[in-house]
């Protein structure tokens, strides 16, 4: 990995030689307002139909369904609008920041300070089926003593490509 991947609030830098993970603590907001956003263009399309008359025995009326589809549009909207803050504080306000280290050897904070040498961080890429019914894949981190997770995202492509980026960097293989 040459770039810089983000998703979901969690973000993943490659520097010489090594990969600094910041999660900035949105990802369930993303997903959130990706859910509202879904239910709204769900509503608004059954409130296209009832006003087509394609279904002619709708307990609710068009303009319910456009309103309260509406209604969720705008919520996901400004959910959005109000994490952009956030998004440029920087990558020095998070408080979780963890550094893969190929040239020393070693999962580190953010200020440094050793937590485990590599060989000893295990890396699993999993499938988040509890609360995002298998839509969003992850990327953990474990060793003695702890583990995070380090990325979400949608999809599986963008975990992949971090779990790539580990094994070049010795982490997992």
């Amino acid at each position: 990995m040459t770039r810089q991947l983000s998703a979901m609030g969690y973000e993943v830098v490659p520097e010489d030689g090594t990969l600094r993970f910041v999660n900035r603590f949105t990802w369930s907001r993303n997903y959130q307002a990706a859910i509202f956003l879904c239910c709204a263009a769900l509503l608004g399309i059954l409130g296209l139909l009832v006003s087509e008359g394609v279904i002619t025995r709708a307990a609710v009326s068009a303009s319910f369904l456009f309103s309260f589809a509406a209604g969720l549009a705008v919520y996901s909207i400004v959910v959005r609008i109000l994490l952009s803050p956030k998004r440029a504080k920087g990558a020095e306000t998070p408080a979780e920041v963890l550094v893969v280290n190929a040239v020393s050897g070693e999962l580190q904070t953010r200020e440094g300070e050793a937590i485990s040498p590599l060989d000893e961080v295990h890396v699993e890429h999993r499938i988040d089926w509890w609360g995002t019914w298998g839509l969003v894949s992850y990327v953990r981190l474990s060793w003695d003593g702890g583990n995070r997770i380090v990325f979400r995202a949608l999809g599986r492509r963008k975990a992949a490509q971090v779990m790539d980026a580990l094994q070049q960097r010795g982490v997992g293989s």
